[in-house]
């Protein structure tokens, strides 16, 4: 999914605050100036929230490893996945084009809605197709454990690295700054005044916005790698062009809700989650693409789940 990898998208949307109270406790109040600045309970929040994005992936890997049978290798090899197709193939020339679209101010009304469908479709394109390329170059004999973990470990690198640690960053930044400890220009400081005061009156349960993000895009990941597996494994396309569709129309929909309607945006994602979560299901209990033991052109070791299972047990030293 989209990856807000950005220092301030990540604070617009992953950086919630605990409602100003009487119990919480304020660094500073106001400055000279009767500026807003930061809150004990805004850093805590922002840190707690940070490590539960990072905490999550790692969790859900470790709970449903060994009934699942699933590989820590096939886990790192998604994290990979989602380093190379979006990190080192998507976000370099895609972080620039942003910023110089809303340098010319084609970030709102239809250019707008333009450049969020083909942020969409560029994501979807990078991602489905570099989850496909993995499982033809670099999973060895794939099944459907393998697919779980390799949406684990795609999704988990995204809530981890793309976001905790942003939430994380983030929130020790402010923390210095509101403390005096990270002197800024006068311009950067200007700049970073409305954030902070928009966090100050941020509500305590926005945390739960993260989290919940967080959850469904894991969900969906996990999904679409595998409606990929299917393709790979019973050579069609249908699968394949199903989750890159997928990928576009919920990414598309989630930058379109985003600026005006974040809670529904966050609903829409719960209800994918769920869909997701279904299929998942269906897709283990099925044993989808467990028949199947021809190989992609080109390939000749692509078994059938019950064969890639085997050579699990037999080969134990195969990706760990």
């Amino acid at each position: 999914m989209r990856a807000r990898s950005s220092f301030w998208q990540a604070l617009r949307f992953f950086s919630p605050a605990m409602n100003e109270s009487a119990a919480s406790v304020v660094l500073y109040a106001t400055d000279r100036k009767g500026t807003m600045l930061m809150t004990i309970s805004l850093f805590i929040t922002m840190i707690l929230t940070g490590l539960l994005c990072i905490a999550l992936p790692l969790t859900v890997f470790v709970v449903l490893r060994r009934r699942l049978a699933l590989r820590w290798g096939v886990f790192g090899i998604g994290m990979l996945t989602f380093f190379v197709s979006q990190v080192v193939l998507r976000l370099p020339w895609q972080i620039p084009l942003t910023k110089a679209a809303a340098a010319h101010g084609w970030t709102t009304g239809w250019s707008g809605v333009l450049l969020g469908l083909g942020a969409a479709v560029t994501a979807g394109v990078f991602e489905e197709g570099g989850r496909y390329l993995t499982y033809r170059w670099l999973v060895r004999r794939p099944t459907r454990s393998d697919a779980i973990a390799l949406g684990l470990g795609h999704g988990g690198f995204e809530s981890m690295a793309l976001v905790g640690v942003s939430i994380i960053a983030s929130g020790m930044v402010m923390f210095l700054v509101s403390q005096g400890a990270l002197p800024l220009p006068a311009d950067q400081a200007a700049a970073l005044q409305p954030t902070l005061d928009k966090l100050a009156h941020t509500a305590w349960y926005e945390q739960l916005v993260a989290l919940l993000e967080r959850a469904s895009a894991i969900s969906f990941h996990v999904a679409m790698s595998a409606l990929v597996y299917t393709a790979y494994v019973r050579r069609k396309w249908l699968p394949l062009w199903g989750a890159l569709g997928l990928h576009i129309v919920l990414d598309g929909s989630a930058a379109l809700l985003a600026p005006r309607h974040l809670w529904l945006e966050e609903l829409l994602l719960a209800v994918v989650a769920a869909v997701c979560l279904w299929g998942l299901v269906r897709f283990w209990k099925r044993g989808a693409g467990d028949a199947v033991h021809t190989a992609p052109a080109g390939r000749a070791d692509a078994p059938s789940d019950a064969v890639g299972v085997s050579a699990i047990a037999t080969e134990k030293t195969d990706l760990l």
